[in-house]
């Protein structure tokens, strides 16, 4: 089937090629330059050809002479392409030059055009001689192959192949996978038939589309990524299978293997993609330039970067590999720090695709204007972006222009509007001088899609809004209109009424945004029920508007977010408007916000109780006069937030749904009137400065309550009043929330910055044996909490930054807990007497300064109880008071033990570890009393990581052998007495990353040797030991991948590496510092093939780098405080800049010189 595609696609070539052949304009100017006589011959020939085509696609499955003749048509049918793109490009350019409007518009970029160097050149009168040569001699091997003319079979069998209804509906919201991701894939296949992709009927093509591609989805061509089931993979028969179709035409740089791939033709290559990579380096494209036809190049990209731009190219493939590819036409470089373009650029004029988003680019060179060619161009997210060229306006087959997020944009080309043919244009930037105006609008009448239409100030004149014509162009969907906050209070003001209302859009409009309008008042349009398609709405910063429009007649309104609207007093019947139908039906989501004046909601004369009966979501976020009800029934509402509106205190609203309920910056006189029929499953209480206690009247529609959060309550002294009655609460459950750091599935609650909070009253109140989830934290008046044994769910135990805790709860060993996490509690000394919960199984106490005593239960002791503790996580950080384990030995399940920043605790000993322990990280940090190791350590065969800081008795390591057959990192750091490391160093097999770090004292390495198998060596600042590289027998570690080496251990290092040092071939990162005689960078460094980084720092006497190159994987080069080097280096002046202008990314002293 995947032939059949294949060949039909050629049959359509060959069909397109006949009609451009046959065209008016070519055949006049054929007879013009006297070539008709040539043209006429191709076009006989290639008739001929595809008469045979349907008997050739049959017979190639049997006989290779007929692929192979097949493939020699397919490679003409793209010279020929190329050659009569060729000749389209001048005749366009001469009816250009000949155009008196063109001129006029841009006569500086046209006056260099003379026709007289329209003339066919002697090459492209060569072209066609071979070309026609070619042609004869395959029509002759047509004879010899028994090709038969006109077969009907292969009519039939191409009718065969199925159809996608042009008419198929399509449901989107059911379409598998990411919409954005699949929109751009798909709208992409149809770049090469250019202002198609969102032609006619192009919105029932993306439906077959999506359609399609759920089929393929079902089908198995394409497979979910295990590692981001929003993405896919084509399964990897179908990926043979393409490639196979393709052959040589297609290429697909996946990893650095391809690095020195060798094309076995380059003549046939047409296409090149490639996953773009960190550091893109120039030996990866190295035979790019030999691809005399490529005409595709694309980099897609593996992850999407919030940042933008991410990713390094070299600057030789832009510069100069690229620009060697004339018949270019599709060309992608997102994603890359890119930040100018040659202006050779502009010689690539078959181009129809070019891809430049989220780059740092600041403008573009004018011979961009020179893409006659050009369709698409993309440049979103290009945030640094600052102008365009001024001869855009001449890109005649420009569809598509994206320059959505480019913030620094600041003006538009002038004459836009001869851009006929465009789309889709994302931003429009009215300006102020001849050309830039919003008239330019006027001729763009096929734009779809998403239109932002910002400096609507310089729009004086309405007249001049009417000449848009924003009401012809029935394809937008999306509309941004957005004045200037500047001009808000200007005299401009006067004219913003007649503007907005000459810019009315078709009612096809589904979004529409309205920003720092400045009039009085909205037009009729705004809100007019004719619009029935509007969907999303936002008016912002519209700060003299007196009245909101009657929003309430758009049928199909889902979501309204009204902000800054200053001058609005009273929002009213005008909101909800006049008409036979109820107001607001569809409306889900509604948001005030930044409303300075608002005091008062009144509901429509003859509305019904139910004035939003669709409504789930109500926002009123500061408000700070709002003092009037809300509506009296949300019946469909589930979730209201309510910020900084301290003067609404009354409200008598129906809420039957209600689940969530956030309150901030409110009075509390708020909570005695709100909600009273309502029965929300969560409650956020924060920030509300008066509030002592809540309320029993309040309390007693929390009946339903599962989620408690009170945060940023100062004066709180108490959860709620005596006498409430909440001991009669039907459901007393917490449930959790994500905002306390804990999974979704726990039952939880949360108090947070309650300043005078002391206790917590609740030691009669049974809903607490529901309570799995407790986070207590910023309560710096809290003095205890409730007795443990009420918290018989509890699992969770958080307390944090309670400055006045002195004691946990008794019977805390009867809960259930599986972590416990304490810190910042200064004043708690112990735990109470007893054993630690039997299920925990992770303990953290962090910061506790004055904290002296483990609980006895920690430890198991053989004449013990049989209930044990089988935690497997235990760590202590920052309890300087704490002095010793209690009696016993650790849990044998323990996994991870950290103890960093305890002074005067005494050392692990033999007895309090078990041989063979399950342990598998430890830490140990500022232990001036660590003088070894215990010699047990060697027989946990599970110990994959042992970090060691700032312990300053630590003079050695136990032998370890072959015992840590697991131990995989090793990090010794600020150990200042350290003089050796762990004897038998080089049977560490499994250790793949050592650093070594500010260890003046420690000598040498164990027996000179590493251990084998390392991939990171770090060592700094290690004073004592040798620094003669030749001597650590580095060659001999085959996967070392990153090396660091810093310190005065180095001081006789003149050149690096060293001759006689053998650096491993493997390496990617090299990092030098702090080598204070270091002159130069050695020739060895040609050798690493795979070196990507190399960043030196510190070292003054650096002067000189490799006289010839560095290494061909270099990808980044740093150098930050080498005085010497800075001047050496600098772009294109510096002497080694030709040595390192190639490197993807150079940075001289934290700077970027690419």
């Amino acid at each position: 089937m995947a032939l059949v595609i294949g060949d039909a696609i050629l049959s359509a070539t060959i069909s397109h090629i006949i009609n451009q052949l046959t065209s008016l304009e070519l055949l006049k100017f054929a007879r013009r330059e006297k070539i008709h006589s040539d043209i006429k011959k191709l076009e006989t020939n290639l008739h001929m050809i595809r008469a045979v085509l349907d008997d050739a696609e049959e017979k190639q499955m049997e006989s290779h002479a007929v692929k192979l003749w097949l493939e020699q048509i397919r490679d003409l049918a793209y010279d020929i392409e190329d050659l009569l793109d060729g000749v389209i490009i001048e005749l366009t350019k001469e009816r250009q030059a000949s155009s008196s409007k063109a001129r006029s518009a841009i006569p500086r970029l046209l006056s260099s055009l003379n026709p007289a160097t329209l003339l066919l050149t002697n090459k492209m009168d060569s072209q066609i001689k071979s070309i026609t040569a070619r042609l004869q001699e395959i029509v002759q091997k047509k004879n010899y192959l028994d090709l038969r003319e006109n077969v009907s079979g292969g009519e039939l069998k191409s009718k065969s192949l199925k159809r996608l209804p042009s008419t198929s509906l399509v449901d989107h919201s059911h379409v598998c996978g990411r919409d954005n991701d699949k929109e751009e894939i798909l709208k992409f296949l149809f770049s090469d038939q250019g202002c198609d992709e969102y032609g006619i009927g192009g919105e029932k093509r993306m439906e077959e589309l999506y359609s399609c591609f759920n089929e393929l989805l079902s089908r198995s061509f394409f497979q979910r990524s295990s590692s981001n089931e929003q993405r896919y993979l084509m399964h990897h028969l179908i990926s043979d299978l393409a490639q196979s179709v393709a052959g040589e035409t297609c290429v697909n740089l996946n990893d650095k293997q391809e690095y020195n791939r060798i094309f076995p033709d380059l003549e046939k290559t047409r296409h090149m993609s490639f996953t773009r990579s960190k550091y893109e380096v120039l030996q990866r494209f190295k035979d790019l330039g030999k691809l005399k036809r490529l005409r595709t190049f694309i980099a897609f990209r593996l992850y999407s970067s919030p940042w933008g731009a991410s990713c390094y190219l070299s600057n030789n493939v832009l510069h100069e590999a690229l620009l060697k590819l004339r018949h270019l036409r599709v060309l992608s470089l997102s994603g890359y720090c890119i930040t100018e373009l040659p202006n050779s650029i502009g010689d690539l004029k078959q181009l129809r695709y070019l891809n430049f988003s989220q780059t740092k680019i600041k403008q573009l060179p004018e011979s961009v204007s020179n893409l006659i060619n050009l369709q698409t161009l993309k440049l979103y997210g290009c945030r640094k972006l600052k102008k365009l060229p001024q001869g855009t306006a001449i890109l005649i087959n420009l569809c598509h222009l994206d320059i959505t997020d480019t913030d620094n944009l600041n003006e538009m080309p002038s004459c836009m509007g001869n851009l006929t043919g465009l789309q889709k244009l994302s931003k429009f930037i009215v300006g102020k001088k001849e050309g830039c105006g919003i008239e330019e609008l006027k001729g763009l009448k096929n734009l779809q899609g998403r239109l932002s239409i910002m400096d609507l100030h310089n729009v004086i004149d309405a007249r001049c809004a009417v000449h848009a014509n924003l009401r012809g162009k029935h394809n937008l969907e999306e509309l941004e209109l957005k004045w200037s906050e500047s001009d808000l209070k200007g005299e401009v003001i006067k004219h913003h009424i007649p503007v907005l209302n000459s810019l009315q859009p078709h009612a096809n409009l589904k979004e529409l945004k309205i920003s720092f309008y400045g009039g009085t008042e909205f037009p009729s349009w705004v809100g007019h029920p004719s619009f029935s398609e509007i969907v999303h709405l936002e008016l912002s910063c519209c700060s003299n508007c007196i009245e909101l429009p009657p929003l309430g007649r758009l049928p199909s309104l889902r979501d309204l977010f009204i902000q800054g609207l200053d001058a609005v007093k009273t929002v009213g019947p005008g909101f909800y408007g006049v008409s036979s139908v109820k107001p607001f039906q569809s409306l889900k989501t509604l948001k005030f916000e930044d409303m300075r004046e608002w005091e008062s909601w009144w509901s429509s004369a003859g509305v019904d109780e139910e004035e939003f009966p669709s409504l789930s979501e109500l926002t009123l976020c500061n408000c700070p006069k709002f003092r009037g009800k809300l509506p009296s029934c949300l019946p469909s509402c589930v979730k209201i937030t309510i910020a900084k509106c301290p003067m609404l205190v009354d409200s008598d609203e129906k809420l039957p749904v209600l689940s969530e309920l956030k309150l901030e910056e409110c009075d509390g006189v708020t909570l005695k009137y709100m909600f009273h029929k309502s029965s929300p499953t969560t409650l956020k209480l924060g920030s509300m400065s008066k509030l002592t206690c809540l309320t029993g009247h309040f309390l007693q529609s929390l009946g339903a309550l599962k989620v408690l959060m009170i945060s940023d309550f100062p004066n709180l002294t108490s959860l709620w009043e005596k006498g409430t009655g909440l001991e009669n609460f039907e459901h007393p459950q917490f449930v959790s929330s994500t905002e306390i750091g804990m999974p979704s599935t726990h039952k939880s609650s949360k108090l947070s910055g309650c300043d005078k909070l002391e206790l917590l009253p609740i030691h009669k109140v049974h809903m607490l044996l529901s309570l799995e989830d407790l986070c207590i934290e910023t309560c710096p008046n809290l003095v205890s909490i409730p007795e443990a044994g009420l918290l018989s769910s509890l699992r969770h135990l958080v307390l944090r930054d309670c400055k006045a805790l002195r004691s946990l709860p008794d019977g805390i060993s009867n809960c259930p807990l599986e972590d416990l996490e304490i810190e910042e509690c200064p004043l708690l000394k112990c735990f109470p007497g007893g054993m630690l919960p039997a299920t925990l199984k992770s303990l953290k106490i962090r910061y506790c300064t004055e904290f002296k005593s483990l609980p006895e239960g920690l430890m198991h002791n053989e004449n013990g109880p049989d209930t044990l503790c089988h935690f497997d996580h235990l760590e202590i950080i920052g309890c300087p008071s704490l002095k010793s384990f209690p009696d016993g030995k650790l849990p044998t399940r323990l996994k991870t033990l950290k103890i960093w920043d305890c002074s005067q605790l005494k050392p692990l000993k033999e007895e309090m570890l078990h041989d063979d322990m399950s342990l598998q990280y430890l830490a140990i940090s500022d232990r001036e009393a660590l003088s070894s190791f215990p010699e047990c350590l060697s027989t946990f065969m599970h110990l994959t990581e042992i970090n060691s800081s700032n312990c300053s008795a630590l003079t050695f390591f136990p032998g370890v052998g072959l015992s840590l057959a697991s131990l995989r990192a090793l990090t010794i750091y600020n150990c200042k007495n350290l003089k050796s490391l762990p004897y038998e160093m080089q049977e560490l097999t499994s250790l793949q990353k050592l650093t070594i770090c500010s260890c003046p004292a420690l000598e040498s390495f164990p027996n000179g040797d590493l251990p084998p198998n390392l991939t990171s060596l770090v060592i700094w600042d290690c004073d004592g030991i040798d620094g003669c590289l030749s001597n650590w027998n580095l060659q001999s570690l085959g996967l070392l991948r990153d090396f660091s080496i810093a310190g005065q251990c180095f001081v006789d290092t003149v050149s690096f590496p060293d001759e006689k040092c053998l650096l491993p071939t493997t390496l990617t990162s090299i990092w030098i510092a702090r080598l204070p005689n270091l002159e130069s960078l050695s020739m060895q460094l040609r050798s690493l093939a795979f070196l990507e980084e190399l960043e030196i720092a510190d070292c003054p006497k650096l002067k000189s780098l490799p006289r010839e190159c560095l290494p061909p994987a270099l990808g980044r080069l740093c150098i930050r405080n080498c005085p010497l080097m800075t001047k050496r280096c600098s772009k294109e002046k510096g002497v080694y800049w030709p040595l390192i202008s190639h490197i993807p990314c150079v940075e001289i002293n934290d700077g970027n010189a690419m």
